[in-house]
C-alpha cells in the first residue's frame, strides 16, 4: 500500500474542507407572517438570500433590524402591494453599516409608519445599498433638539452608496428645528455619499415642518426618468435634467393605493418621455381623466321626452 499517496490525499481533502468552511455557502432563508423578520435577517450569514412572503410585518421583531458588516439579499416576492413592513411610529426598518465593501439588496417592500432622526425608513454608512420597487410612506425624520431630521425616507451617510430604482416616495416628512430646515423629506445623501436616483416617483411630502424638499444632498444625488409632486420640488444640490414636476396622475384617497397610477398615468411608459414605468406599484384603478362627452340641454330634455 502507498501510505504517502494516501497520507497527501488525507491532507488535500481536510484542506479543502477548511477552505469550504471557511468560505462558507450562501443559503435562502424564507420568513412568513408570523415569524421574525429582524432574526432572520440578522442570523444571516454574508452573501444570504432572505425570501419574504407576501403579509405584514409588524411589532419589536421586524423593525430596527440591523445588518453589519455582510453583503445580503433582502426580497419580498409578491411586491409591495402585498408585502408591508408597519412600524407604527416606533424605529425605522432597516439599519446597514458597513466597511465599504459591502452590498445589501432590499426590494419589493411596503415600508410605512418609520420613524428615526436619519432615515426613518432606512439608513446607510459604509455599504453599498440596492433599493428597488419599494414603496415608501408615512415615514419621518423628526427633530432631535438641537438637531434636525435627515432623509425622511432614506438617509445615505458617510461611505456609502445607494442606487434608488422604481421607487415611490409618497408623504414623508424631515422636520427642521427653528430655523434650520429637515434635509431630505425623501432622501438625504451625506458628505461623502452619492445617491443615484432612477425611474422612481415622488408624492405629496408633507410640507408642515420646514424642509429643503424631496432629496437633500451635502454629497451627490443624481436623478434620472422621475416625476415629483406635491409643491417641495426636487430638492437642494441635485443633478440630472431627465425629471418631470407634475401631478402624475394617481388613484388617490378612498383606494387601496393611492399612490398607484391610473390607467393613464405619466407613470406609464406610454404617456411620459422617456418610455419607462415610474414608481413601484402597478396600475389600480381606471382613467384619472375621463373624456366628458359634450351634450346640449336640450339633448338631456329629449332624453325624458314621453313619446306619443
Amino acid at each position: 500500500m502507498n501510505t504517502g499517496r494516501c497520507t497527501w490525499l488525507v491532507v488535500m481533502a481536510l484542506a479543502l474542507t477548511l477552505a469550504c468552511s471557511a468560505t462558507g455557502v450562501a443559503t435562502t432563508i424564507w420568513v412568513v407572517p408570523g415569524e421574525s423578520l429582524k432574526a432572520a435577517v440578522e442570523g444571516a450569514a454574508d452573501g444570504d438570500t432572505v425570501l419574504v412572503a407576501a403579509g405584514g410585518y409588524s411589532g419589536p421583531e421586524n423593525r430596527g433590524i440591523e445588518i453589519l458588516e455582510k453583503s445580503l439579499t433582502v426580497i419580498a416576492e409578491d411586491g409591495p402591494e402585498v408585502t408591508a413592513i408597519s412600524l407604527w411610529n416606533d424605529d425605522r426598518a432597516f439599519r446597514i453599516i458597513g466597511t465599504g465593501s459591502e452590498t445589501v439588496t432590499i426590494r419589493g417592500f411596503a415600508i410605512t409608519g418609520g420613524r428615526a432622526q436619519s432615515g426613518g425608513a432606512v439608513y446607510v454608512r459604509e455599504a453599498n445599498l440596492l433599493l428597488e420597487q419599494c414603496y415608501i410612506h408615512h415615514c419621518r425624520a423628526p427633530n432631535n433638539p438641537p438637531g434636525t431630521g435627515y432623509g425622511g425616507g432614506l438617509s445615505v451617510a458617510s461611505g456609502a452608496t445607494a442606487q434608488v430604482t422604481s421607487c415611490t416616495f409618497a408623504c414623508n416628512t424631515a422636520q427642521g428645528y427653528f430655523y434650520t430646515p429637515g434635509f431630505g423629506t425623501s432622501i438625504y445623501t451625506g458628505s461623502g455619499a452619492s445617491t443615484v436616483v432612477e425611474q422612481s416617483l415622488f408624492m405629496d411630502d408633507f410640507v408642515s415642518y420646514m424642509s429643503t424638499g424631496a432629496l437633500h444632498a451635502d454629497g451627490v444625488i443624481s436623478v434620472d426618468r422621475c416625476i415629483f409632486s406635491g409643491g417641495l420640488g426636487v430638492g437642494w444640490n441635485v443633478s440630472g435634467s431627465e425629471y418631470l414636476l407634475a401631478d402624475p396622475g394617481v388613484c388617490g384617497t378612498g383606494t387601496a393605493f393611492p399612490y398607484a397610477p391610473c390607467s393613464d398615468s405619466t407613470c406609464l411608459p406610454e404617456n411620459n418621455p422617456w418610455g419607462s414605468f415610474i414608481g413601484a406599484l402597478q396600475v389600480s384603478c381606471g382613467p384619472c381623466n375621463s373624456p366628458v362627452e359634450t351634450i346640449s340641454w336640450g339633448a338631456i330634455k329629449a332624453l325624458y321626452h314621453d313619446s306619443d
